[in-house]
């Protein structure tokens, strides 16, 4: 589906959230037909309205069309202004293509590796725009979603390990410690936390064996003012992520004092004790997990990324 991209053996629906990888053929007819059953399921005004939920099938942002998932990402004309100002090759493209596979495919014959990245971006945001002016009533301009756009490759580039290095031998105690790959049949997740004068920033990483960024994120959430309450938290995000993604993991932080935490059989009773408390239920739950400390200096793209969470405009 994707040039260039790992193998593809998770589909997320749940979160809105869309995993592009490579594909043989007869998988790639497997995950459209897939994708078929989900935007059935989809619950866009078109489907609501076949159930009879709702009066009628048009567009809430347009109101001139039916709301299926082609039409917020591709037709609808909220949506063509985005495609307009964001990548040139297809300012002109006709609007009308309802075939999401058809349409893929010609992205990937005309578009760049950077481009395809943008667009597969971009139509995970005007999913979400149209979330917030449903249940929130907000609505961004086009700017601002590209702005969006952009920033979340950037994060996910800066997210990236050169494998040179994470091969490189580690040095610790008076050197610098880098990061160090997991044990063959796990994932590495690296959390860390950035306390701001007005937002909490929490930054996940999960690489596997060979440093290759699986998935990364960044949480904007409410000023703390305990850093070890900020690590919890962060940990907790990088939890959730692990198991909804159904990696077998290694979560590895820099807060030493929590990690120990975790990892005592007392009960913890500190300021976020009760989020220790329910890692140590998943734990428990999956015996195979660990948390585990490292040295600031091989928890640095977690870092990263938690800091840039700060700048973030949603997660």
């Amino acid at each position: 589906m994707a040039r260039g991209g790992t193998r593809l053996n998770h589909l997320l629906f749940a979160y809105d959230r869309v995993l592009f990888g490579k594909a043989k053929s007869e998988e790639w007819k497997k995950l459209m037909d897939m994708l078929k059953v989900y935007e059935r399921a989809l619950a866009t005004k078109k489907n609501l309205w076949k159930r009879k939920a709702v009066e009628n099938a048009s567009c809430p942002i347009c109101g001139f069309e039916e709301e299926t998932a082609m039409h917020v990402m591709w037709q609808c004309p909220a949506a063509r202004d985005i495609w307009i100002g964001s990548i040139q090759v297809i300012q002109k493209w006709s609007s009308v293509e309802d075939n999401f596979l058809i349409l893929w495919e010609k992205l990937i014959d005309k578009l760049t590796d950077k481009e395809l990245e943008l667009v597969a971006v971009l139509m995970r945001l005007l999913w979400l725009r149209r979330n917030s002016f449903i249940f929130e009533e907000k609505f961004k301009d086009p700017d601002s979603v590209i702005r969006s756009a952009r920033a979340v490759i950037e994060d996910f580039q800066e997210a990236r390990i050169d494998e040179s290095k994470i091969k490189s031998p580690v040095t610790i105690g008076s050197g610098s410690q880098r990061w160090i790959k997991p044990t063959q049949g796990f994932i590495k997740a690296n959390w860390d936390a950035s306390l701001g004068t007005q937002n909490l920033g929490l930054g996940i990483v999960l690489r596997n064996g060979i440093g290759e960024v699986l998935a990364c994120a960044c949480y904007k959430k409410p000023p703390v003012s305990d850093s070890t309450l900020a690590e919890t938290m962060a940990l907790w995000q990088a939890v959730e992520l692990s198991n909804e993604l159904g990696f077998r993991v290694i979560l590895e932080g820099d807060a030493q004092v929590m990690v120990q935490a975790i990892n005592s059989e007392d009960e913890d009773f500190s300021l976020g004790g009760h989020i220790v408390e329910d890692v140590k239920v998943v734990l428990r739950e999956r015996r195979a997990w660990k948390v585990q400390f490292t040295r600031r200096e091989g928890n640095g793209v977690a870092n990263s990324l938690a800091k840039k969470a700060l700048l973030v405009e949603h997660d």
